[in-house]
Formats: C-alpha cells, structure tokens, sequence
C-alpha cells in the first residue's frame, strides 16, 4: 500500500525544492521511485535516501542520458 502511495504522491504535485522535502512530504520510507522529467540527475540520486528505496530518472533528452548515468 505505501508502495502504491508514494507512486501517486510523486505522480501529483508536491511543492517541494530538495529531494529530502520530497520523501518527507510522500510519508514513505521505501519501495520504487520513478522520477519523470529528471533533469541532470542530482534531484533523482538524492531520492535513493537509503537502500530501502530503488529509483529510475526518466527523460526525454536522450543525448543526455550519459551524462546523467555518471
């Protein structure tokens, strides 16, 4: 259940600027974190707050992926 729920709080809006007021705000302390529209992939690395948590940056810029992976 907390797994299904931490999807659908990332899916809708959260008012937040750091990966930490993320995780704070969804309540979860585990499960997959799919992070659409990642950017450079610091905001995404950040949400794997422990090994409790698997996460997945998604983008549209595929000539950035490289970069993002390093």
């Amino acid at each position: 259940m907390k797994r299904f729920l931490l999807s659908f709080l990332l899916s809708s809006c959260l008012f937040a600027d750091e990966a930490s007021d993320i995780l704070a705000q969804s309540g979860v302390k585990g499960g997959i974190v799919v992070h659409v529209g990642c950017g450079d992939g610091t905001v995404t690395q950040k949400l794997r707050a422990n090994d409790s948590y698997q996460v997945q940056g998604l983008t549209k810029e595929a000539d950035k992926v490289p970069a993002i992976r390093d």
